[in-house]
């Protein structure tokens, strides 16, 4: 079964410092920065400007992962 095209996923490559962004399917989100600073603050300003229909899609890389995850 093939997913339906209308879901936009967004890859978080996550770093103590930084979160590395990339989209799915060749789709681009027009203010999708290539990176957020890893602070909660900041993850929560960047996911306000995403479309309801985008899924996250991250690594648990050690505790980094943890302010993307409590964001959400």
């Amino acid at each position: 079964m093939t997913e339906p095209l209308n879901k936009v996923y967004v890859g978080v490559d996550v770093a103590s410092a930084k979160l590395d962004l990339a989209t799915s399917n060749n789709v681009t989100l027009s203010d999708l920065p290539p990176q957020v600073p890893n602070q909660p603050i900041a993850i929560k300003r960047w996911l306000r400007t995403l479309p309801p229909a985008v899924h996250l899609v991250c690594e648990s890389t050690g505790p980094y992962h943890l302010a993307l995850l409590r964001a959400c």
